[in-house]
């Protein structure tokens, strides 16, 4: 079995950066269900679906992830990991954010519900 690992060299500056950015957010150990104002999902994959016994745990084409979900009004953020998929049911800006995750930009108000995926909804 060939394992490949991806790697991409980042500035010092950016570094210095991604330190600053989210580092007034308090995190709460409670889900966050409900955002009215804009959310932010970063998504941080971690490990591959299938394990070392060769057992499958999530999606065969997917990576195992740890997202951070922020609520930019209030300055808190929410960490879950081991999902393997986001259902957005709302329209995102999406960037690939120097840390290497990938970070979803939704405006308005959402509500959240929590599986082995994250499904967002318009909060209604």
């Amino acid at each position: 079995m060939e394992i490949k690992e991806l790697r991409v060299l980042i500035e010092q500056e950016s570094v210095d950066y991604l330190k600053e950015v989210f580092k007034e957010y308090k995190e709460v150990d409670k889900p966050l269900y409900e955002i009215k104002g804009r959310c932010i999902i970063h998504i941080y994959p971690k490990k591959d679906t299938y394990e070392e016994d060769g057992e499958l745990y999530g999606y065969c084409d997917a990576l195992l992830c740890e997202m951070h979900i922020y609520d930019c009004n209030n300055e808190l953020v929410y960490k879950t990991q081991n999902h393997d998929s986001v259902y957005l049911d709302v329209p995102s800006g999406t960037r690939i954010f120097k840390d290497l995750s990938t970070m979803l930009i939704i405006d308005g108000g959402i509500t959240m519900s929590y599986g082995t995926g994250l499904s967002v909804y318009r909060l209604e």
